[in-house]
């Protein structure tokens, strides 16, 4: 699955290249003054990477390590990952 708090045209594409049946949820804050119009920031940059289960691990690193001044938010399919990972990169 994809999962994504932003939205743009070119996730869009994404979604339409490499998803059978995609299915969009949408999440709207009711707001009863005025309609407030978001959109994703311009300097914010979506990537993805496609390895083998073998390369996971050491691709991780390599891209934590060559971002290391950067914010990054990583996506993982799984809580029990994400507790594995925190554990394997403390």
């Amino acid at each position: 699955g994809l999962f994504s708090a932003t939205q743009t045209d070119e996730l869009e594409a994404l979604v339409r290249a490499g998803l059978r049946n995609p299915v969009r949820i949408t999440v709207q804050e009711k707001n009863n003054t005025k309609k407030v119009n978001q959109r994703t920031p311009v300097s914010l940059e979506n990537y993805y990477l496609v390895v083998s289960p073998e390369e996971k691990m050491s691709r991780l690193v390599s891209i934590l390590r060559k971002n290391k001044e950067k914010k990054l938010i990583i996506f993982f399919s799984t809580c029990a990952c994400v507790d594995y990972l925190a554990v394997f990169l403390k």
